[in-house]
């Protein structure tokens, strides 16, 4: 889930074990650079199965995924703002960053402000 303009980085057995079982989802953080690396994204597509990994930012508040699984959407907060996709999509280029989410996506700023007292 990570390319830094020469090579990919990731653990190949877990690689491997999804290719081979396709689950629907898979929340990892092994490369915790992953979503702020040129080329790196929160989220992947390996076959069938999305693959998501927060990442891990410096600072009061960590970067986190959201699921809303009635919306079939996922939601990805970190320092360069919030990113939507559909569960629908084809594949990860559809990523958007957005400020249109749901109340209960727009209450987890609220608990990042009570954090951060």
């Amino acid at each position: 889930m990570s390319w830094n303009g020469k090579r990919s980085y990731g653990d190949t057995a877990l690689r491997d074990w999804i290719e081979t079982h396709q689950p629907d989802f898979v929340y990892s953080g092994h490369v915790h650079q992953a979503p702020f690396v040129s080329g790196g994204s929160w989220v992947d597509r390996i076959g069938r199965t999305w693959v998501f990994n927060a990442g891990h930012q410096l600072g009061p508040v960590p970067s986190y995924v959201l699921f809303d699984s009635n919306a079939g959407s996922a939601w990805w907060k970190g320092q360069t703002g919030l990113w939507k996709i559909a569960l629908d999509a084809q594949d990860t280029c559809p990523a958007q960053v957005t400020d249109n989410a749901p109340d209960w996506v727009r209450a987890m700023d609220l608990l990042e402000v009570r954090h951060l007292r």
